[in-house]
This record gives structure tokens, sequence and C-alpha cells, in this order.
């Protein structure tokens, strides 16, 4: 079947019926598939031969959109454009343009940049820098720079010897300048201001000069130092007699009040030293048994020495008799000896002989043990006999048990070793078998996380036995306070947390917040408050699944009035004017508030010479032609009486 479609060229005619290819008839085509067709895609209806298979594809055509309402929405596409205008299509929810030539042209919506804007100074202009909150164009607004603002001329020192600046200071900016008003020879001069310097300047002594240093404490220049001649001594106090040697004039001194030195007095009497000798206990030697003895006089100025004074030698001074050792074994004998030089007399002998005095030494003790015995040596204190003695064995001493590990599983052996021979000795078992001690082993760990499980391997520290041991999942970290999803007006939003490892949702939290209507105007049910009645504003939420809707009635307004203004009263020279507008919604006419100043009066002359107002009657200045007339018959009046007329 398949090779003979192949062979068919023409669409139009089945060339198979009942197998022949020979019989072309029309194809017999049946429904095979519909798509229905909307406002966003075209539909389409396949029509499928039942003879030979041919496929047809008939294209169906789009929906037109259907506006949810009469309301047309507006868009902007961006500034100084015309606005998009569109409507809602109940079908797809997509816009439907809405042809509007008188389209409003989206304007900038500037805002001012607080950082990049510069307030105007002395020295420079400002800049006012704004962006549109729209499109992000830059506007920018130059300010004129300020004129400085010049306060109180001020003077400034500026060098010794010199005259003084005389500036002004900007009390905008601070800037400072010479003052161009101040004349030259105005100016006054600034001097030197020599003081002393204490620290550097040195006093006159009696051993020294002095100087006085200056420093100008303006410009801290110094002018060459003044000397000072140095003093006089002053001898004052009593006189100080210091020995010069035995068999001269003492030196007769008094001390300077300034620099605090002795000076020799030249109106002091003259005084003779003499030798001056004492006996001296370094140098003079007391008589013994065995020798004589010798007195030393030395002068205690000079150190000349007297003729020594001889002493006689002394008798023996024998101590009481006392028994002297001889040697162990030896006759103990009756000796005296003499205190001074130490000589020994034999009185007689006791009959007596002299024992060993044995004493144990310290360092050559063997210790005795539990295996072998021990030893000593003693020596004696008086002719050095040595003797050896022997330490019996010790019995043993053993220390507080312990445990010798014999397996996991297995009881373990307690044991006690003695203290001086390491006999080790078993003493019983432990009442429980031996635990295993996993710990476990570095870089064998699966750590877990909020998808699996972890695990981790151990090894028992005692066998070297291992194994796993696992870990449960972690839970899910969820980061931040999640997302709000609308769940209906007047109930409380879903939070949808993600979790930031797996990307796993919990919706499970409800926000405090109630979620609000959206709501927006229906003009058809809706309308405008005038000045004559109220206005009626309906809304409608448009969230999906709310039918909610609410009617707010508007205050009437104010009147509406024109441009156009007339005079209602017209002013006059006694009263003012009123000037009135009418409102183009009800036509009630109001007075505007200021009323129309007065009309100046409208004087005319009499016969009388004098102004009157046509309007109001009221009597003005006369005319300055009356005064002349008067003048002139007072003139004529005085010249009469003058001259007898």
């Amino acid at each position: 079947m398949e090779d003979k479609t192949k062979k068919n060229t023409d669409p139009e005619i089945c060339y198979y019926k009942d197998g022949d290819e020979n019989s072309p008839v029309k194809h017999d085509y049946v429904e095979a598939k519909t798509k229905e067709s909307t406002c966003r895609e075209a539909g389409y209806i396949l029509y499928r031969c039942v003879r030979c298979g041919h496929v047809f594809k008939k294209e169906l055509p789009k929906q037109p959109h259907v506006p949810v309402d009469k309301e047309i929405h507006k868009r902007r596409l961006t500034c100084m454009q015309p606005f998009r205008y569109y409507q809602v299509c109940i079908n797809c929810g997509g816009e439907i343009p809405v042809e509007n030539k008188d389209s409003e042209i989206a304007q900038h919506k500037f805002e001012r940049v607080a950082s990049e804007c510069r307030e105007a100074s002395c020295a420079q202009p400002g800049i006012i820098y704004e962006r549109c909150m729209h499109c992000g164009e830059i506007k920018t607004t130059q300010i004129p720079a300020l004129n400085h603002n010049w306060g109180e001329t001020f003077k400034k020192p500026d060098a010794c010897e010199k005259p003084y600046l005389y500036l002004r200071k900007c009390k905008n900016c601070g800037i400072e300048e010479p003052d161009p008003s101040v004349p030259e020879e105005a100016k006054e001069i600034r001097h030197h201001n020599f003081q002393k310097v204490d620290r550097e300047s040195v006093k006159a002594t009696c051993e020294h000069d002095g100087k006085d240093v200056l420093e100008c404490l303006i410009c801290r220049k110094r002018p060459e130092p003044r000397i000072i001649p140095k003093l006089a001594h002053t001898l004052m106090g009593e006189t100080k007699m210091e020995y010069d040697g035995c068999e001269k004039p003492y030196l007769s001194l008094k001390q300077c009040s300034m620099c605090g030195k002795w000076y020799p007095d030249p109106e002091a009497e003259e005084v003779i030293a003499h030798h001056h000798y004492v006996r001296s206990t370094e140098l003079s030697e007391a008589p013994t048994c065995t020798s004589e003895g010798r007195i030393v006089y030395v002068c205690e100025h000079c150190g000349d020495r007297a003729p020594d004074e001889i002493l006689e030698k002394l008798p023996h001074d024998f101590t009481e008799e006392y028994e002297q050792y001889n040697g162990c074994g030896e006759e103990i004998t009756i000796v005296r000896k003499c205190k001074m030089c130490g000589l020994v007399e034999n009185i007689r002998g006791t009959g007596r002989l002299a024992n060993h005095d044995y004493v144990k030494d310290e360092e050559s003790v063997v210790k005795a043990t539990c295996a072998t015995e021990g030893s000593y040596r003693a020596v004696c204190s008086k002719c050095g006999d040595v003797k050896t003695y022997k330490i019996s064995k010790l019995a043993h001493r053993f220390g507080p048990r312990y445990e010798e590990y014999n397996g996991c599983g297995e009881k373990n052996t307690y044991l006690h070793k003695c203290e001086l021979c390491g006999t080790i000795e078993a003493i019983g078992f432990a009442d429980k078998p031996t635990e295993h001690n996993f710990v476990p082993i570095e870089n064998e760990r699966v750590e877990p996380t909020c998808k699996s499980e972890g695990y981790y391997m151990a090894k028992c520290t005692l066998c070297g036995e291992k194994k796993r041991v696992d870990i449960p999942k972690l839970p899910h970290t969820f980061e931040g306070e999640g997302r709000k999803q609308y769940d209906g007006c007047g109930k409380p939003f879903i939070i949808i947390r993600t979790c930031k490892d797996c990307g796993a949702t919990d919706e499970s939290g409800r926000s405090e917040e109630l979620a609000e209507h959206e709501f927006e105007v229906v003009p058809e049910k809706s309308r405008e408050a005038t000045c004559i009645e109220e206005g009626l504003k309906v809304e409608r939420c448009i969230r999906p699944g709310c039918e909610f809707t609410k009617e707010t009635v508007l205050p009437k307004t104010d009147h509406r009035f024109n441009d156009e203004t007339f005079i209602r009263i017209q002013p006059t020279c006694t009263s003012t004017g009123i000037r009135s507008h009418t409102c183009v919604v009800c036509g009630e006419t109001v007075d505007l508030e200021g009323r129309i100043p007065k009309t100046r009066h409208e004087y005319v002359e009499n016969d009388e010479l004098r102004r009157i107002c046509k309007y109001c009657g009221k009597e003005g200045k006369r005319n300055p032609e009356f005064f002349v007339v008067v003048a002139t018959v007072i003139a004529g009046v005085l010249l009469a009486l003058a001259f007898g007329f």
C-alpha cells in the first residue's frame, strides 16, 4: 500500500478503488482531528481519506478578542510619547489595542537627586540635578553664582616693621582679600615686641659673666645678647680654721654667699698647728707568754710617730686539767693547755684505754630488696678503722591493682606489681567483658543533606574493628521571610519558603497580614460630582476570584466658573464697584472678593470760581485764578490807604 501511495502525484484523485490502479475516483475524506481556534492562534481540521490515507488540513480563522468590559486602560511606553490605550480580553487576558488619535502624551516626572545637586556659592554656580523616575532622562539646571557679601574691614598682622594687612571677609564663602578702600598712607606700622627669654638668659655671678637674650614675640627675631660682667665674691659668716700641716699656721677661710666656695680671710690672726700624739690600736702589740709587747703613739694630724713604749712578757695561763685521747687502744692521760700560746703539758696517766667510736657511712649503704641482702660500712671517728655490716632481705611491697586488656568481648585480668623488685602477680578477673571504643576515621565521612542521609566509618582503638554509623538527614534551610502568595481577599497570604540547598518549597506558613482588595473604578456605574448633585464612585476588586464591589458618595464640588467676569455694580466717586462671574454648570452668579476702587471726582467750575464734582457735588480746591483776583484787590486797597486816595 505504501509503494502505491508514493506513485500518486495528484492529491485530488484517489487511484485505489478496491486495489485497482486503473479506476481513479475522488477521495473519501472523514474528519480525523479538530483543534478549535482561539483569539491567540488559529485552529484547524484534519481530514483523512478512508481509502488511501491521504491527509487534508483545513485552516480555521482566529476568534476575535472579546473585551471584559468597556473600561479602557493606558500604559506608558516611554516619556514624551503617546500612551498606549487597550482593553483586556476576557478569554486570553491579552491586550486589545484601542485607536485614539487624541491620546495623551506621557510627560516626564522629574525628581531631584540630592547627592548630585550642588548649592551655588560665590566661587562657582550651583546645579540642580533631576532624573525622570520613568525613563531615567537627566535634566540639569544651573543656578547663577552668588555675589560676595563682604563684612566689616579688619586688620591682620603681616610682618614686623611692615604695615598691617587690612582685609575684608565674605560672609557666604569665607574668602579673605585686601580691602581696596583703605589707602596705603592710612595703614598702621607693626613694630617689634622684644621680650626677655628667661630659659636662655644667664644671670651674672661671682664665677662667670651673665647675658640677656631678647626675642620678638611676633616674628621671633633676636638681637645680639647683652653681656653682664661677673660680680665680686661676698665673704660672709664665721671664719673656718683649716689645718695645713703640723708646726704650720692654720688657714683662716670664709664662705662666699653666692658661689658657696671658701676663700682666705685677710683679716684673720695667725695660729700655729702643733703635733697631737694618740695611741694607735692598729700598730700597738700586746705582750704574750712568748713575746714582749709595745705601745705606739702617732700624730693624728700629720701621722708622725713618737718613740715606742716596751711591755714585758706575760706568764702562761693554763686551763683546768682534762683527759687527752692518744689513739684507740692507747692509755688516756691528764693534761693542761696554755690559753695564750697553746702549750700542752702532761701531768699524769689515767690507766684507762680509749675505745673505737664507729659511725655509719651513708654513701656506702646498699639497700636490701625482695631478692638480695643489703650492706653498709662503719668508720671509727677517732682512728678511721672500717667495719662492714649486712642488711636482711625485704618482703614484697605490691602496689594498687590494675587491669590487663585481653581483647574486646573478653574479661580483663586484675594484676598487681611489687614496687621493689617488679614481680607481677594475677589476682582475678573483671566482672564485665571489655566494650569497643569506636572513634570516627578521618576522610571516611559523607555529610548529610536535606535530600539524603550521611554516614561515617568508625574504628575501635582497642581491637581495630570497623563499623558504619548513619547520620540522619538535615532539616531544610529556608532563607528570608519567603514570598507572599495571594489566597483570597480578607485571607492571610500564603508564605512560600524555598530551601537554599535543595530547592524544596514549604507552603504551610501564613502571614499575619490579610490580603486587601485591589479596586478599579467601574466607569459605567460611576458619576462625577458637580455643584448641583453629589457624585458616586463604584469600585470593583480586580483580584482573581473576588467579586467584591464598594460605592463611595462624592461630595458636591465647588462652582466651576469660566474666565470671563463682568461688573455687576459700577464704581462711583462715593462708592466701590462689584465684579462677578457665573458658574458654567448651574448658572449661579457669585461676587468676586475685593471691591473695585472708587473713581476720582470729576470737578467743574461755577461762576464763583469754585470747583464742584458734577456727580456728588463735593467742593474741591479753589481755582488759582481766584487767588490772583483776591491778591489784586488787597494790593489795591493797601496802595489807596498808603497814598491817601
